[in-house]
């Protein structure tokens, strides 16, 4: 679709249902997670809309998260739930969109924006639009401990509270960080338990992983010192006794902390009105992705 008239607004809670069943139909998430996210994430001062003919046509939310930008804190706006129905497509309307949220979160007094792209190819749309590279990963495959590797200790956890201690002295190692507290930990807590487990790692780490058929993949690693080969073999000895069966294990941390890990990104920054604009390494949690 090349020309259509759209205007765009808050999205206010009458329109709920209706962005509920573009969520699910868009990006096939389960009705658990859209739950958590309308009841936990969303408000209408920060969700818009746009409206073709009386129909929504696409969707958009960027709620609010504290941060350390360049080692102060800032607040800035998480966009996400970015999506355009497809009969829709190709009229500008989500470029319109991304530059209406832009004002608000400057009226608002954010610092900037941030987004975890869907696909390597959105990265291109987003440059477009002010974003850059600016969140990394590291992400390192073991396939084989030694037979006499000491197995790391590791504590199942069901409450997020034993965590948090370990998050804030990695938080207070990091200049560039999306920050997350108590409330986003429980949050991603009760959605991951469905499908994966939590562990404290010798009282100064914590991983979310789950199995993949014959992998074990975690999907965040913390530590606030680098992680040596020999903790990384003690961990995988633990988790192949905690998944049977299991051959490999793929590791997700922020960057540096594995040992010759192969370095990704995984989000992006607009920053709006800074005279210097941030470099470095930053990091999201996976909770945001």
């Amino acid at each position: 679709m090349q020309q259509c008239s759209y205007h765009i607004q808050f999205a206010d809670p009458v329109h709920l249902p209706v962005l509920r069943s573009m969520w699910a139909e868009i990006f096939g998430d389960c009705e658990a997670y859209i739950n958590l996210f309308f009841s936990h994430v969303y408000t209408p001062a920060r969700a818009l809309i746009a409206m073709v003919d009386g129909q929504v046509a696409a969707m958009l939310f960027f709620p609010s998260r504290r941060m350390i930008l360049q080692g102060k804190a800032a607040r800035v706006g998480y966009v996400c739930g970015a999506a355009t129905r497809p009969a829709y497509r190709g009229a500008g309307i989500m470029a319109t969109m991304l530059q209406a949220a832009h004002s608000q979160m400057r009226r608002a007094g954010d610092a900037g924006a941030v987004l975890i792209p869907a696909s390597q190819s959105l990265y291109a749309y987003y440059e477009k639009h002010g974003y850059r590279d600016f969140f990394y990963q590291d992400t390192l495959l073991l396939t084989d401990s030694p037979p006499d590797t000491v197995p790391a200790r590791l504590a199942p956890l069901t409450d997020a509270g034993p965590v948090l201690p370990v998050y804030n002295a990695f938080a207070s190692t990091r200049p560039d960080l999306v920050l997350q507290d108590a409330d986003s930990y429980a949050l991603v807590l009760k959605e991951y338990a469905g499908y994966g487990r939590l562990y404290l790692w010798d009282q100064n780490k914590y991983l979310f992983c789950r199995r993949a058929q014959d992998q074990i993949v975690v999907d965040e690693c913390i530590s606030a010192a680098p992680l040596t080969k020999t903790a990384l073999e003690g961990l995988f000895s633990a988790l192949k006794a905690e998944f049977p069966g299991t051959t490999s294990l793929s590791m997700h941390t922020p960057a540096g902390c594995l040992p010759n890990a192969m370095r990704m990104r995984n989000g992006m920054l607009c920053q709006f009105n800074s005279a210097r604009s941030a470099g470095g390494l930053g990091y999201m949690n996976m909770m945001l992705n």
